[in-house]
């Protein structure tokens, strides 16, 4: 019992194939699905000076949601892309040097009032909450449903939908609304990839497949004024 105990704790507790989470038993580095949200960590950097826009994105985990976002655009490789979590004279120095600043956080933005002054000289985006389902297990224990599995859709709750509505009456064009892109004609939301890859593996946090489903639905063009 207890070397099956350590076995099941060192394969992270996966014991079979999750083709919607690309998890494979076989490919340990694909076991811990919060990695590709940490790995945001190590871009923690300054700007380099190559004459190409400076983009910083501040915040917690939601904000390396939203630079994982960007990093799987076809934008990334035009842009300076830095960030930044800490409330801390690095980030004064950051948003003095960013051309434009997203600010992404779970619940209030309050937390950062005395930066978003010198944020608001600059191009600043606020990236709306955002929560897919409460728990995974919700939507796991429905995949012997065969191909209504992965056309399963969730509506918004209150508490999400009545932030993002007053976000977007304080930052105007500059609010992005998380849910609004995954929303569909039925006004439901999606919570699987065409490819049939789920967006979150915990509904808030996004997968791979989810920051790239994300990146193909936005409209950068939008956001980034004159950047090819």
């Amino acid at each position: 019992m207890s070397y099956i105990s350590f076995d099941f704790y060192k394969r992270a507790g996966v014991v079979r194939d999750i083709p919607e989470l690309e998890t494979e038993v076989s490919k340990p580095e694909t076991w811990e699905t919060l990695v590709y949200n940490d790995n945001v960590y190590k871009y923690d950097v300054d700007f380099p000076n190559n004459g190409k826009k400076n983009v910083l994105v501040v915040g917690d985990s939601y904000a390396r949601d939203w630079y994982n976002i960007l990093k799987e655009s076809h934008y990334a490789n035009s842009l300076n892309l830095s960030y930044h979590k800490s409330l801390d004279d690095v980030l004064y120095d950051r948003i003095r040097k960013a051309n434009y600043i997203f600010l992404a956080n779970h619940g209030d933005f309050n937390l950062f009032d005395s930066y978003i002054p010198q944020m608001s000289h600059k191009e600043l985006y606020r990236v709306g909450d955002k929560r897919f389902f409460s728990s995974p297990c919700l939507i796991y224990n429905q995949r012997f449903l065969g191909d209504s599995y992965y056309n399963q859709k969730i509506d918004i709750t209150d508490d999400i939908a009545n932030r993002n509505m007053k976000e977007k009456q304080i930052f105007g064009d500059g609010f992005i609304n998380m849910m609004d892109v995954i929303k569909d004609n039925s006004g439901q939301y999606r919570i699987f990839t065409p490819e049939h890859k789920l967006i979150s593996h915990d509904g808030l946090h996004l997968t791979r497949a989810g920051a790239k489903y994300y990146a193909s639905k936005i409209n950068f063009s939008i956001l980034f004024h004159g950047v090819q």
